[in-house]
């Protein structure tokens, strides 16, 4: 899908936070980080959402999954390079 441009920022702030701790960012991280306003990091997740890139924890701010990544302990453990930091969908 054609993200805007503030949400493919936001999809790589996470990508890369994924990637580097196992965990997806909390908003207030991307606000600080980013230099955008609550609204418009909230208004990129709910696009990423809507084109399947990511989900939400039902109502909170919380990113649940990114796609193939899990925010949440799975029985899948993906493995890099004999470090294991990330849980699979």
């Amino acid at each position: 899908p054609g993200y805007t441009d503030t949400s493919k920022r936001v999809r790589k702030f996470i990508l890369d936070r994924m990637l580097e701790t196992g965990r997806a960012p909390h908003v207030g991280n991307m606000v600080r980080a980013l230099g955008l306003s609550r609204v418009e990091v909230l208004n990129s997740l709910q696009e990423l959402e809507r084109g399947r890139c990511l989900l939400m924890e039902k109502g909170t701010e919380n990113i649940r999954m990114f796609h193939p990544f899990a925010n949440i302990t799975t029985a899948y453990e993906i493995e890099l390079e004999g470090q294991r930091k990330w849980h699979g969908e």
